[in-house]
């Protein structure tokens, strides 16, 4: 079995959850970042969080989504993605600059001294997310290619009943030798 670097599927900062380090629950090392959380089988001991530290309960959104699951079927090796889009920024319409901040509430004043939006970084745009549909849900381009390198990668068809109430709110599950993740769908 291909050992799996954890970190990449980790968060760049803890906000609830200690979530920048993988950690060991029930048999598993598990990796997330909010969005995505890949575990691998482990026989390490479970992880004692130190004082502050706080995991997520992860174990019943895996059991939750196994039992939604109609069929696994491989990962195509090549899939058509929605091409990005570009809109204007909804904080600054568009201009890339404010007179007032609207994080902070402080003002520019002078025509001159007008403030870069900091929600488009003085672009006046905002890429929207290239996506790809896979069992009619919409993902992250970015976290499919974080992916695809895992080993016999395969992912979760929904069944009637999941796809038919709020397909969009059932993250995509997949598995490959050695472990299985899930990834939240865009909206």
């Amino acid at each position: 079995m291909k050992t799996i670097d954890l970190t990449r599927f980790c968060a760049d900062e803890n906000l609830r959850y200690n979530l920048d380090h993988p950690w060991v629950r029930g048999g598993y090392k598990i990796a997330t970042d909010g969005r995505i959380c890949v575990r691998v089988k482990t026989d390490e001991p479970d992880t004692v969080p130190g004082e502050g530290e706080r995991y997520p309960d992860i174990d019943a959104l895996f059991k939750e989504l196994d039992e939604k699951i109609a069929a696994w079927h491989p990962m195509p090796t090549a899939l058509p993605y929605n091409a990005p889009s570009w809109d204007n920024c909804p904080v600054c319409g568009g201009s890339a600059q404010l007179g007032c901040c609207p994080q902070c509430g402080m003002f520019g004043g002078r025509d001159k001294d007008l403030l870069d939006c900091r929600h488009c970084d003085g672009k006046g745009t905002l890429e929207l997310v290239c996506s790809i549909t896979l069992d009619k849900r919409r993902y992250s381009v970015e976290y499919i290619r974080d992916i695809m390198s895992l080993p016999a990668l395969e992912y979760g068809e929904l069944n009637e009943e999941a796809a038919r109430r709020n397909p969009a709110h059932n993250p995509l599950a997949f598995r490959f030798d050695g472990g299985d993740g899930l990834l939240m769908g865009l909206r």
